[in-house]
């Protein structure tokens, strides 16, 4: 994994996120202990983590960790947070554009995980 960098933003992402007394969980595709070689990599320390789901797959662990919130740059990801009943939050650092993420059902779309924090700010001062 020594071309896995932490994206800009991602740290003040996840601090927003424990801020707002939520947990940071990972639900990926990728095998399981790959994901966990990835988060060490970058410094990250997850709340949980699961691996080895795609698609609407990723909704019973979405569930079982009791997201709220899942934030993914795949259309596979929206798909999964839906059938979650998780807000879908597509975010930009992938290959898939804004049409296609809102086209697998995302709520909302952000430019970069460093729009996490306010986003999740204004939604708390919805809610």
């Amino acid at each position: 994994m020594p071309r896995t960098v932490l994206l800009p933003g991602a740290a003040e992402a996840l601090a927003a996120v424990r801020a707002g007394g939520d947990r940071v969980v990972v639900v990926s595709a990728k095998h399981p202990p790959a994901v966990h070689l990835v988060l060490a990599q970058v410094g990250v320390e997850a709340d949980g983590v699961v691996g080895g789901l795609f698609g609407a797959a990723k909704a019973e662990a979405i569930r079982a960790e009791g997201v709220r919130v899942y934030l993914g740059d795949h259309p596979g990801d929206m798909t999964g947070a839906l059938a979650a009943g998780a807000v879908a939050v597509g975010v930009l650092t992938g290959p898939h554009d804004a049409a296609a993420l809102r086209a697998a059902g995302a709520d909302v779309v952000l430019g970069s995980v460093a729009d996490l924090p306010a986003w999740l700010a204004g939604e708390a001062r919805s809610a």
